[in-house]
Order: C-alpha cells, then structure tokens, then sequence
C-alpha cells in the first residue's frame, strides 16, 4: 500500500450509474472523474455567460434589480485548472458538504484557490453556495438577512445550503464569529427568528409532518414544531471556512472556539496550484 494508492480512494456521488442516478460510491476510474468535473467547470462557465447577459439586458431595458437577494448565491468565476490536486480536494470537500451538516474548514496558502474549489464541489452536486461579501457596507444586519434565508432555504425548501466565509472575516467581525460558533454547537443562532417568523416555520413543519402521516401532530408544542425545524434546517445547512497558514491570530481564534474544530472536517493543504494562471 502507497501513498499514490490512498490518494486514489476517493467517494462521492458526481458519477452516474447506468440508469443515470447518482448514487455515492468509489470512484473506481480517475480519468472519468476528471471528465466529469471538467464538464462541470465548463456547465458552470456557460451558466455564468447565461446569467450575465440575462443582467446586462436587465440594465439595457431599465429593469435592472442590482442582483437582488441572489447576487451572492452561486456566482463567481471557476479559475480551476482540473490537475489532479485539484481534483482530489474538490473530492473531499464533496464528501463533506454531502453529509448531512457536514462542515469543513480548510487551511492553505491564498485563498482564491479554496474559494473556487468549495463553489465547484457545491456546484457537482446542485447545493446552493453563498460567498460571504468582503464589503465595508456588509454589516450585521445585513449578514441576518441572509442567514434567514438561507436557513430557510434549507429548512422548508429541501435544499442544501454552502456558506464560504474567509476566517478572516471572523475575525474582524465579533457578531459574526458569535453567529457562526452559534451554528456549529447548536444549528441555530438563538433570537434570529421573530415569533411571527416561527410561527410560520411551524406551520410548513406542521404541513410536513401531516403528508408523512405524523400521529399527533397536532399535540405537539410550538417549541417541539421549531426544534423539528432546526434539526432539518442544520441537517442542510454546510459551512466552509478556509484560513491561512500565516495568520497566527486566526490560529488561536479557532483553536479559542473549539464547536468549530469540533464539529468541522478539517483540510491542510500543502500547495496552492488550484488556479489557472493563462
């Protein structure tokens, strides 16, 4: 057994069996993976060119909207050259963010590399990525605003959530390190819904839990519906933090808030050869 055999024993669930589903398994022919996810790279180019004409014909017509709430899901440039590097940390972010509330916090060199590796692993695999803004106008009002959403997304939606954070972020932003502690040890952030806003979480909890035929559903108290919630919702919901090596304060902010070491998957990465430079 060598090295070059482990690094050969990759998961995931980016492959298509003979009837077409994807189901997760070994990946038993690297070459095939390396197809897959170049096709990938290239879907996701060509949805970009889609969705950037889409905007500039918005703005041609005076219609355009400045993105709205979605110019922060899913967007960005894929500078991935698929070397097989490359190739073997999209896999294991992969597997990570495809178990449920699987976290992952990557240390490395650079950060643009990790960014687009965490985008395309979500991409493989339909989640929904969210890039926390660098922008002085971002506050923390703004970052609850679109915490709601995304938990919401997760938890009545069905649908699987990313949120990349660069650590630095954390560590510049108290309320957003208290909020991200918060959801790795409890999956929630306590005071983020309004009693009006979880009433209605409860009531599509409820719905759900009558369709798969819930005995005494009706029985059940308003907190017993919400916690039903926030168990769906974390189940969903996937962090990814990527760090580096040569900032000993973020070192010691993790290592401070030990939920996040806890509860995450962590990656250290050697070399940063991820990007393409032509």
């Amino acid at each position: 057994m060598t090295q070059f055999n482990l690094r050969n024993l990759l998961f995931g669930s980016y492959l298509p069996g003979e009837d077409g589903s994807y189901s997760f398994g070994e990946i038993t022919g690297f070459d095939q993976f390396e197809k897959s996810v170049s096709s990938k790279i290239k879907e996701h180019q060509q949805l970009e060119k889609s969705e950037s004409a889409a905007a500039a014909s918005k703005t041609e017509d005076g219609n355009d909207d400045g993105g709205g709430d979605n110019k922060h899901l899913n967007g960005g440039d894929l500078s991935i050259l698929p070397i097989r590097y490359s190739l073997e940390i999209v896999s294991h972010v992969h597997r990570i963010i495809s178990t449920p509330g699987g976290h992952a916090v990557i240390g490395g060199n650079g950060g643009e590399g990790r960014r687009s590796v965490a985008r395309l692993a979500a991409f493989m695999t339909n989640h929904v990525f969210f890039s926390l803004p660098i922008s002085k106008q971002y506050n923390r009002d703004d970052w609850r605003f679109d915490l709601k959403r995304l938990i919401r997304m997760a938890g009545s939606e069905n649908k699987e959530i990313v949120i990349f954070i660069p650590a630095v972020q954390l560590l510049e932003h108290a309320y957003l390190m208290t909020d991200v502690d918060s959801l790795f040890a409890r999956g929630e952030v306590p005071g983020l819904f309004s009693l009006e806003e979880k009433h209605q979480l409860n009531e599509f909890v409820h719905k759900h839990l009558m369709k798969e035929g819930g005995g005494k559903v009706s029985e059940m108290t308003p907190s017993a519906l919400y916690e039903i919630f926030i168990e769906i919702s974390r189940s969903k919901l996937h962090i990814v933090i990527t760090y580096n090596y040569n900032h000993p304060q973020i070192g010691r902010m993790l290592r401070k808030h030990k939920s996040i070491l806890n509860e995450a998957t962590q990656l250290n990465l050697k070399v940063n050869i991820f990007l393409k430079t032509f």
